[in-house]
């Protein structure tokens, strides 16, 4: 049963009507209004030791995902530039997003950005430099020249939505960029992508990916990989 009180006092206007009320009304309201506190207080108290267990976790990361994934496209909200390869093709990224998630790229990101505070503060030093660094204080351009873009572009959207998809055209590139910038997860994902091509035969597909990063560690081991499992399926 609810009790609904009308709370004359706690609003008044300060103008007095002609029909007041008496002491007596207001001793009800009182005693009424401190009466169905105790109630909710004991029903509080009863049902709140009953539940303090019992939570909800809610999550949708799918929609994160996907706008996360739309602001790594539009430049004017992202505040670092990739120029990737010869042709210096801008790939954007968020830099807390991206540091958080990789103690390398921070460690990338945080040089960076104390080489442009100082040539910032230091004018002189700018001019001397083949490229001009931009002129906001925020936005850090940082070139990439060992990767191929599409992966880079990969490698990115990992870092930023979580999500990416590994296929024998791109897995030397994420495993490499899994390895430079110790993104664990990603690296075991490229592994276990390996194993499973080497297990249906189908490990020589991933020969012209692998030999795109020759110039890697993780590309020369993937190499002596393929050449092994070519091996031991010419013996059997």
């Amino acid at each position: 049963m609810y009790t609904i009180l009308n709370f004359v006092s706690d609003y008044s206007s300060g103008y007095e009507s002609g029909s007041g009320s008496s002491d007596g009304e207001y001793k009800d309201i009182s005693s009424a209004k401190s009466t169905t506190f105790a109630t909710l207080d004991k029903i509080w108290n009863e049902q709140h030791q009953q539940s303090t267990k019992e939570k909800m976790n809610f999550q949708n990361t799918m929609d994160l995902s996907s706008h996360l994934r739309y602001i790594i496209s539009m430049p004017e909200l992202c505040d670092v530039t990739f120029l990737i390869g010869s042709q210096k093709v801008p790939v954007y990224g968020v830099k807390a997003i991206m540091g958080t998630r990789s103690r390398v790229l921070y460690n990338i990101i945080l040089k960076k950005q104390r080489e442009l505070e100082f040539s910032a503060k230091n004018p002189k030093v700018q001019t001397k430099k083949k490229f001009k660094t931009p002129k906001t204080n925020h936005h850090l351009t940082i070139p990439v020249s060992k990767y191929l873009l599409e992966d880079f572009q990969k490698i990115v959207e990992y870092l930023h939505c979580g999500t990416v998809d590994i296929s024998a055209s791109n897995v030397a590139g994420l495993l490499c960029g899994a390895s430079q910038f110790e993104l664990g997860d990603l690296r075991t994902a490229c592994l276990d992508y390996i194993e499973h091509c080497s297990r249906i035969g189908s490990i020589s597909l991933l020969i012209p990916s692998a030999k795109r990063y020759s110039h890697h560690s993780s590309g020369k081991t993937l190499i002596s990989v393929i050449i092994a499992a070519s091996k031991r399926t010419t013996v059997v």
